[in-house]
């Protein structure tokens, strides 16, 4: 550009004119219309006398200088070219617009409706939104959100760091009705609630809102916009405010939807819908804010310095800067640093920002889809990219080509040198040796864990530690009761002690003096036999000759049959005293007797198992040993745990795409959450030959922790992990056991490319060879 085009100004369009537009309340208002496409705007200040000046040949020093001198107004430079490059903006000056300037509203179509009128009555209706009291009530539930989500943090930043383990379940169980749900909210309706809200505002300042248009992203997703470009002679303040209504009406919608689902049972069809609401408010607004995206960040940042289209030309001039090309603009020399810079910032977070969400996008489809999905994925990278592959294609096309026949031009040259040196710089850092790590969540297990567990049922009567004690090996930790075992054991010897003497009894025999009482017994039961027998026959001698009464007959037949009973029983005792105890009779009650000697020595010792101690020297960690006072300990139960973290391990989590790229032996660097300013040195000592999900590990880990007295959430995803057991080198009186963080495995030297690209060469190596057939 030469240094006349640098320093003069453009001039308008032809068919534009100035003319007079009177409404009630403003008898001066002056329009600049352009007749050939029905577009104005309104002047207002010495913006009318700056139009009249515009002649394409006068430079901005020069229209100051006319401007004080002529009819008084003083006005700076930077003011004069704002003005300026508002209008081009509009379109309505003699000049090419910058590249990419306007772009998305130009492709976008009219709507037949008089948006003008529909902003107003709107404006009537819902203006109270906007107005202060509203902004002072919304200060209230904000700080209400604001706690709930300090409350929720924890939750919030687990969500965080699993984010991509959520992703890989996602993937594998298909998108559903709630995430289809949640995109429609992002794409479409936040953001036209989004500009429903800045339309609102302008019409509440008296700007008018002469248009509504509509368009599509991706040929598929609906926009929406209202023409807002009237507040361009508004002050800096209200128009600020007007580009902000957008984010104060997402903080509303967040904030009702936090409130709500508060209100809202959890699990409930309504509280998925408010929750999907809240995570669509919330990342609408985080992107919508980003003053280097394109949204009302990037135009409030050009509203607070007033450059309009701030972001697209700062972009533009940071391009031209970096591939060496014309510049788009000519620049004060004081503005270039601040274009270049934000312009980088700009282009780095576009590129970032395309790369993860079309990196997910493509993610989720071909996760969930197959090929299927990556075919989806490839048809929207064409709808993005679409205009820029329609540029590669026309200059590939016979006949549109800069060169000549075959010939190479010094441009086409140049570029071919530079994507030769590209591709040889990429080639070397690809090769370039680099040490890489492969990493995983871990879990600290003590080098010592030893559950003191009780080997008797009975209730605990006294705890000596305390959570924390160092304990030595064979101190006493927690005294049973005795009463119920000391009870047991007196009745043991006590049966024991009778049993000695039935023995000894039976093993000495019949004493003189039993045989002697039994004979005695059986003389005694013969005699009674004989008088008995006798007193019958002479009563039935009687009976029959009708003398003696039924009643006399009967009972003497009853007494004669008691006495045969009596002797028979008394000559079957006077046999058993004869022949003596039965050998068999003896070695019963031998067995018996050792069967009470076993119980009463258990009982003894179960007694002496009352003083549960240490087996290990270690610090106590179970919790709250006062509160097991009184409790009733069954055989089994861990009644404490002693551990000792000399020469800890710790458990690395390993996904199972790095399986083959341990092996034992391999340094090992982990950082703990709680230690974070500290990096300990391990080795592998072991890797664990089965893949198993990661919610099994964890849910043995909690079961563990659960019977030491500390219950974890095991609401894990799930994911196939590798365990790793790695030693540390170093005994920190810090580290704790179940303390969890990151670690890295050193896998040996690799290509730098490979160590940063891996997961897209394994994507390639096993998704898509899959799909070869």
């Amino acid at each position: 550009m030469t240094g006349a085009s640098q320093s003069t100004l453009p001039g308008l369009k032809d068919g534009i004119t100035i003319e007079s537009q009177p409404l009630p309340g403003k008898p001066d208002r002056r329009v600049l219309i352009d007749r050939t496409t029905g577009a104005f705007f309104e002047l207002a200040g010495p913006e009318e006398a700056i139009c009249r000046r515009l002649d394409g040949a006068t430079s901005a020093a020069a229209l100051v200088a006319s401007l004080a001198e002529e009819t008084g107004i003083t006005i700076t430079e930077a003011s004069l070219r704002s003005f300026v490059r508002n209008l081009g903006d509009q379109g309505l000056l003699n000049q090419p617009r910058p590249a990419g300037a306007g772009a998305a509203w130009d492709t976008m179509h009219r709507l037949p409706v008089d948006a003008d009128r529909l902003f107003q009555r709107l404006a009537r209706w819902k203006g109270w939104l906007f107005t202060r009291p509203a902004v002072f009530v919304l200060i209230v539930p904000l700080l209400v959100t604001l706690i709930l989500f300090a409350g929720a943090f924890p939750m919030l930043w687990y969500t965080l760091t699993h984010v991509f383990d959520a992703l890989q379940e996602k993937a594998a169980g298909g998108i559903g009705g709630q995430d289809i749900f949640r995109f429609a909210l992002i794409l479409v309706v936040i953001p036209f609630f989004r500009e429903l809200a800045k339309g609102l505002r302008c019409r509440a300042y008296a700007c008018p809102v002469p248009e509504l248009r509509y368009g599509f992203f991706l040929r598929f997703i609906f926009r929406i916009a209202p023409d807002i470009s009237s507040i361009q002679r508004l002050a800096k303040r209200e128009r600020l405010i007007v580009l902000a209504s957008g984010i104060y009406a997402e903080t509303w919608l967040l904030v009702l939807a936090v409130l709500v689902g508060q209100l809202v049972a959890p699990g409930s069809a309504v509280a998925a819908t408010i929750d999907s609401v809240v995570f669509a408010a919330a990342v609408g607004m985080f992107f919508n804010i980003m003053p280097t995206g394109r949204q009302d960040g990037a135009a409030l940042l050009a509203a607070w310095r007033e450059i309009p289209d701030y972001r697209t030309r700062a972009v533009a001039w940071f391009r031209s800067v970096l591939f060496m090309e014309t510049r788009p603009e000519a620049l004060a020399r004081e503005e270039r640093p601040a274009f270049f810079v934000y312009g980088f910032l700009a282009d780095l977070y576009n590129v970032v920002i395309h790369i993860v969400i079309f990196g997910l996008i493509g993610y989720l489809l071909t996760g969930w889809m197959d090929r299927t999905g990556a075919m989806l994925f490839v048809i929207l990278l064409v709808l993005k990219f679409e205009d820029t592959l329609r540029g590669w294609l026309r200059a590939m096309l016979p006949g549109r080509r800069e060169e000549q026949g075959n010939a190479m031009t010094p441009k086409k040259k140049k570029t071919w040198i530079k994507a030769a040196v590209a591709v040889v710089i990429l080639v070397i850092i690809y090769f370039i040796p680099y040490p890489m790590d492969v990493s995983g969540e871990f879990r600290v297990e003590p080098g010592t864990v030893r559950e003191i567990r009780s080997d008797v049922q009975a209730q605990i009567e006294r705890v000596f530690v305390e959570q924390g004690q160092w304990v030595e090996e064979g101190e006493p930790i927690v005294k049973l009761s005795e009463r119920i075992i000391r009870t047991e054991l007196d009745a043991a010897r006590a049966e024991m002690k009778s049993g000695q003497a039935r023995l000894a009894e039976m093993e000495a025999g019949t004493r003189p003096e039993q045989l002697a009482m039994a004979e005695q017994q059986v003389t005694l039961t013969s005699t009674a036999l004989r008088h008995s027998q006798s007193h019958y026959d002479r009563i039935k001698s009687l009976f029959d000759k009708g003398h003696v009464a039924q009643e006399d007959y009967d009972l003497a037949l009853r007494q004669l049959d008691i006495d045969k009973d009596a002797n028979e029983m008394a000559r079957r005792e006077l046999s058993l005293y004869e022949a003596g105890t039965r050998p068999e009779e003896i070695e019963i009650q031998k067995a018996e007797l050792e069967r009470l000697k076993v119980q009463v020595e258990h009982l003894e010792d179960n007694l002496r198992r009352t003083e549960i101690r240490s087996p290990v020297s270690g610090h106590v960690s179970s919790f709250y040993l006062d509160r097991k006072i009184g409790q009733m300990a069954q055989v089994g139960d861990v009644v404490a745990t002693v551990q000792n973290a000399a020469r800890p391990r710790i458990r690395i989590a390993l996904p199972q795409d790095y399986a083959s790229y341990v092996e034992t032996g391999a340094d090992v660097r982990a950082r703990p959450w709680g230690m974070s300013g500290t990096v300990l040195d391990g080795t592998v000592m072991a890797v664990l030959p089965a893949a198993i999900e990661k919610s099994q590990d964890q849910i043995q880990k909690a079961m563990h922790s659960e019977e030491g007295g500390m219950v974890r959430n095991a609401a894990t995803p799930d994911e196939l992990i590798i365990p790793v057991i790695a030693e540390l080198e170093v005994d920190s009186e810090f580290l704790r056991s179940d303390m969890t963080g990151y670690a890295k495995i050193r896998v040996g030297i690799k290509p730098f490319g490979y160590a940063l690209l891996h997961p897209v060469i394994r994507f390639f190596q096993v998704q898509v060879w899959s799909w070869i057939p």
